[in-house]
């Protein structure tokens, strides 16, 4: 479905295209079996007036930006939401509901109710299914008996910080290798070779880390095994994800707790500053962070098994064209730019051109890395003006999440976490 190629001189930028419009083929991993009824019934504000306390009520909260086309909260520092692709730079900053302490205090709900696609869940670790998912393997995982807003905190205590994310990491490990790849028809339909790669090779395909500022204000590490959904692949290589500064590799904030050199970290300390503290110390994020950002493209590529015959069609320059032919030809990894009056096509090692029309796209396949020609070669699309283009993504990210599986009335299903936390009882550590 695609790489980044340069458009050609009628056009100052390269545009991508990808693959859209999923059909129903595809596996998914079932959740949690089982439902735990809430702790607390009510709305989290319900849970806040009850126990009338300031720094609770602080913590319940997240400074964000909301997304007005898809509704995400995003970080208040990024200018493009990350779920979608809104320009949201004009959007002002606003609080919403900390979900994640909902998820640990049991509230029954917010606008919404409170409950949580569960992969794994122990009195100390609650591990789920991300709902805004960049791959079809997409967790998060929180430590529930204790309270950090953001990763920086850790730095606190370094010891007790790097127990803690050993401990993420291997909790969320645990889930994509007993769930996930032990699901053979799962494994074999998402990962190119699957069925040959044996888990520990698989285990280096991994990208986890940790957002500043965070969407939600409550360490939790995201966890996600390649390859990426087409739209995410294609966001990645616009820069909209694991974004520079924003996003710190697990990798990265490893090595500054194995340093054992405390900091002393604010709310207010910017990360700028604490980025530049442990360069001193030869821990360097920029290296870390463009070794990862390289790394996790190479793994979509290799992991990648999107194929043209289980989408309906493609988007190039914000518009969808519909696939019309029936040949035989199998396109992966294939990449689309285009221009006022031509469209062209590569992949890895072969470049096809496209002369379209204002309605057709004619995409011409020749034998090559990554894709393999059938019949005379030829695949017709016919550009399908009536379909909104971020609404596709939103259709696909249904098709191929494991979020709330299996679905009731085609809507994700959930449960309360079983461990919920009492504020009587004083559960959770506050950092």
């Amino acid at each position: 479905y695609q790489r980044r190629v340069r458009a050609s001189s009628l056009s100052s930028s390269p545009l991508t295209g990808y693959f859209a419009k999923a059909k129903e083929v595809f596996p998914y991993v079932a959740r949690l079996v089982g439902s735990t009824p809430c702790a607390f019934e009510g709305s989290m504000d319900d849970f806040l007036n009850k126990y009338n306390n300031e720094a609770l009520t602080k913590r319940a909260k997240n400074k964000i930006r909301k997304c007005p086309h898809c509704s995400k909260p995003v970080a208040f520092t990024l200018p493009t939401c990350n779920g979608c692709g809104t320009d949201i730079s004009q959007v002002p900053i606003s609080y919403s509901n900390n979900i994640f302490i909902g998820f640990i205090y049991g509230i029954q709900k917010g606008p919404f109710p409170f409950t949580v696609s569960i992969r794994k869940q122990t009195p100390e670790f609650l591990v789920f299914d991300d709902l805004l998912s960049l791959c079809p393997c997409h967790i998060n995982v929180v430590p529930t008996t204790q309270y950090l807003p953001d990763w920086r905190y850790l730095l606190r205590n370094p010891i007790e910080g790097l127990n803690i994310v050993n401990a993420l990491f291997e909790n969320s490990w645990e889930v994509v290798q007993s769930q996930f790849l032990a699901n053979k028809g799962w494994r074999t339909k998402i990962i190119k070779g699957g069925e040959q790669i044996e888990d520990e090779q698989l285990r280096g395909h991994i990208a986890s880390g940790f957002n500043y500022p965070p969407s939600q204000y409550q360490l939790h590490l995201q966890y996600m095994l390649f390859p990426l959904i087409p739209f995410h692949y294609n966001q990645y290589l616009n820069g909209l994800h694991f974004t520079k500064s924003r996003f710190f590799p697990y990798e990265y904030v490893v090595q500054l707790l194995k340093l054992n050199i405390p900091y002393d970290v604010q709310e207010t300390t910017p990360v700028e500053d604490i980025i530049a503290f442990y360069d001193k110390h030869n821990v360097s994020y920029d290296n870390m962070w463009q070794q990862c950002y390289a790394r996790y493209g190479e793994s979509h590529r290799l992991l990648s098994n999107w194929k043209k015959e289980d989408f309906e069609g493609f988007v190039v320059g914000n518009k969808y064209f519909n696939f019309v032919s029936s040949d035989t030809t199998t396109t992966t990894d294939t990449t689309a730019t285009t221009t006022t009056s031509t469209v062209t096509a590569t992949t890895t090692t072969t470049t096809t051109t496209t002369t379209t029309t204002t309605t057709t796209a004619t995409i011409t396949a020749t034998e090559g890395e990554g894709v393999k020609t059938g019949g005379d070669g030829v695949v017709v699309a016919v550009e399908d003006g009536g379909q909104e283009v971020k609404l596709l993504s939103e259709r696909d990210k249904l098709v191929l999440q494991n979020y709330g599986r299996p679905y009731d009335g085609g809507k994700p299903t959930g449960s309360y976490y079983k461990f919920a936390k009492k504020v009587e009882n004083d559960d959770v550590k506050v950092w």
